[in-house]
């Protein structure tokens, strides 16, 4: 990847059991790199997001087996979970918002 892109988070994607990788350019551009091990499989872009918002936290919160993101806007608080299946967004859900002094675990 070029030097404007940054790792946001390690989980497994796809559900295969193997570490996939989430990448964000400084346009908000999102790519994750799906993984066997240490070679990379598949490149899979997922659209833009605009750079207020921040990933908080990776993580399986459908209970699928497969990691989904859940989104901060840094300027409102406002959260949103996108649900995946390997790297296509198949859900959303917006749990509402939490004051901006709160954060969530690194």
């Amino acid at each position: 990847m070029p030097t404007t892109w940054t790792i946001l988070g390690v989980g497994d994607f796809d559900g295969d059991g193997h570490a996939d990788i989430l990448w964000r350019d400084a346009a908000g551009n999102l790519a994750v790199w799906l993984m066997s091990g240490g070679a990379v499989v598949s490149d899979v872009g997922l659209g833009n997001v605009p750079t207020v918002w921040a990933v908080a936290v990776l993580g399986d919160f459908d209970g699928d087996g497969k990691t989904d993101i859940l989104w901060r806007d840094t300027t409102a608080g406002t959260v949103a979970i996108w649900f995946l299946n390997g790297p296509a967004v198949v859900g959303t859900g917006s749990p509402g918002a939490m004051p901006l002094s709160w954060t969530t675990p690194p």
